[in-house]
């Protein structure tokens, strides 16, 4: 099947519940299309079989159950596959989408330093060194002056056959050994990193990041440092930190365009904004 166009006003209003805050789906439209390989479907299959459970409209119902049976047909064998690769704790690079639904909270470690990071979308894409899936994510960060959104792009190179999920280079937080763990390191370490903000004039021990003539480069320090973000961004405008709003939902690109359907609902979080703070940041030369 390549695509299925939902006319039934009772249908799409049903679908609006099912698909709430999906980057890229309006079920107001007079025609909703949804095409192979049904993403947002397979994403959202259990709130379908609920939403069919729970409508209590018979026509409604009737609407909801009819395109319930055809999308089953259809889906059948890739969420079949889905649920068999996640009991197992693995997944192949092809299917690698079933399990990173937008705004799901990504694992990964940059620099064996551990990061969370929100995914606004993932896609396949044809690099230098080959084929990849790439996670287009954001996190949170200081620009000086304001919290804000930054974007990070995270590679899942082509393999073969089939990997453990925590063995990819970003997975799903919630696929980790140690969930509660990492959760409460990463939370603390964006408490520490927001007390952080503005001017500081503090001590540090450990290594520092620099711009060489190739590149970055990693140097010890041992000595008074000053964290001032808004000095850096005058005085380096080529190399600034520059940040889309707090409240910007998955979708919306950093320019404040949206780049999908947007979210009714502000990301603001406390507790999320926390863990995808990134305290990962070591000094710089001022």
């Amino acid at each position: 099947m390549d695509s299925v166009i939902v006319q039934s006003p009772l249908l799409k209003k049903a679908l609006g519940r099912v698909l709430h805050d999906y980057p890229g789906v309006t079920t107001s439209l007079d025609r909703l299309t949804f095409r192979a390989p049904f993403k947002s479907l397979v994403h959202r299959w259990a709130n379908l079989v609920s939403a069919l459970e729970e409508e209590q409209d018979v026509e409604a119902k009737a609407h909801l159950d009819l395109f319930h049976r055809t999308m089953k047909e259809e889906l059948q064998d890739d969420l079949k596959a889905r649920d068999d690769y996640i009991l197992n704790r693995v997944i192949t690079w092809n299917t690698c989408w079933m399990i990173f639904e937008p705004a799901t909270i990504v694992f990964t470690a940059d620099d064996k330093e551990d990061r969370a990071l929100r995914l606004k979308s993932g896609s396949y894409i044809t690099t230098q060194c080959g084929p990849a899936f790439a996670l287009d994510c954001d996190y949170v960060d200081w620009d000086g002056e304001h919290f804000g959104l930054g974007s990070s792009r995270k590679l899942i190179h082509e393999f073969a056959g089939t990997k453990p999920i925590t063995k990819l280079t970003a997975f799903p937080l919630k696929y980790h050994e140690n969930l509660a763990e990492v959760t409460k390191t990463l939370t603390e370490r964006g408490e520490r990193f927001e007390a952080l903000s503005g001017y500081r004039y503090k001590h540090y021990q450990g290594v520092a990041v620099g711009q060489g003539a190739w590149g970055p480069v990693k140097y010890n320090v041992d000595s008074r440092i000053i964290l001032d973000t808004y000095a850096w961004n005058r005085f380096n405008p080529n190399r600034q930190i520059s940040l889309g709003p707090l409240n910007q939902a998955v979708g919306q690109d950093n320019d404040g365009d949206d780049a999908e359907d947007r979210s009714e609902d502000e990301y603001g979080d406390a507790s999320l904004d926390a863990l995808l703070a990134q305290g990962t940041h070591q000094p710089r030369p001022s």
